[in-house]
């Protein structure tokens, strides 16, 4: 069975075009509470940051931090933990619905 340039040009073409679409739908749909909230097209969001006392770890310090999102439909406070390294930050953010023991 010969295959021609013409038709493996056509079915590379459809396999990528098709992955990208799966790709892009993927990578639309927001995985966390702070993610939908900053994923708002259309309103103004502001970012209040309150600096909580570090952690104490083994190993490095960890930057603790109560994050406020104020946005038109109100607002939503979030946890964040940071810890600096050689080549940039490491973060990752918590919900307060998350939190255990939280209203």
């Amino acid at each position: 069975m010969k295959i021609s340039k013409t038709n493996s040009i056509l079915a590379l073409t459809l396999m990528l075009l098709s992955s990208s679409i799966f790709a892009q739908s993927e990578m639309s749909k927001p995985k966390s509470a702070y993610e939908k909230f900053l994923s708002n097209q259309g309103t103004m969001i502001t970012k209040d940051f309150y600096q909580m006392p570090s952690l104490a770890s083994t190993y490095q310090k960890v930057e603790a931090k109560v994050v406020k999102l104020t946005s038109g439909k109100g607002a939503q406070y979030f946890y964040s933990l940071s810890i600096k390294e050689k080549y940039g930050d490491k973060s990752a953010i918590i919900a307060k619905q998350k939190i255990k023991g939280s209203e």
